[in-house]
């Protein structure tokens, strides 16, 4: 049955209607509580096993056996540790002859290696010079003009110039004023008296 806006109006619920529906809903909220704490119950309760306790004779033998083993598992332990580090502490003595010469042997053997190697680097990277060419005086102030006095020189221009741009242009200069200027200068400022 349409409304005056075209629409249908709801249908009201009496009673018994509400009280059966909501029957209905709590029924099966219920339900699904049950079937969810089933599954909860079987994925996370385990099954208690019953505990069989031991007479105190047992119980009191057992201990001690175990405590037997553990002792003699750490002396074993123990032992096999010892027996590994007094070996390796066992030191060799050699006679006076035998350590000059060992000593004498890896002193030599270092200082050879040490001039083999100096001597392949030498090799390596130094060319042997088959003409010893002197410089005359004039070819050794050429060089030194180049080297050091024309870079000089550069540099020095370089900072004039960067000072000549940079400091003087942001410094303040005062125009010196004769004393007829000054009067002059007074008099104007002074109104003219």
């Amino acid at each position: 049955m349409p409304g005056d806006d075209g629409m249908a109006k709801p249908k009201r619920l009496g009673e018994e209607e509400m009280q059966a529906c909501n029957d209905r809903i709590y029924a099966q909220a219920m339900a699904h509580k049950k079937v969810v704490e089933d599954q909860l119950k079987q994925k996370h309760v385990v099954d208690l096993v019953p505990v069989k306790k031991l007479p105190k004779k047992q119980l009191d033998e057992s201990v001690d056996r175990m405590y037997a083993d553990a002792v003699r598992h750490k002396e074993q332990v123990m032992q096999r540790l010892e027996e590994k580090t007094v070996d390796r502490t066992q030191k060799k003595t050699l006679d006076p002859e035998a350590m000059t010469g060992s000593v004498e042997r890896i002193y030599t053997q270092a200082i050879q290696r040490k001039k083999d190697v100096a001597e392949k680097l030498r090799a390596k990277h130094m060319q042997e010079s088959t003409n010893n060419k002197k410089f005359s005086k004039s070819d050794q102030q050429a060089s030194n003009d180049r080297i050091y006095t024309a870079p000089m020189e550069k540099r020095k221009t370089t900072e004039e110039k960067l000072h000549d741009k940079y400091i003087k242009s942001t410094e303040r200069s005062f125009k010196t004023m004769s004393k007829a200027d000054w009067d002059t200068t007074v008099s104007r400022l002074s109104g003219g008296a």
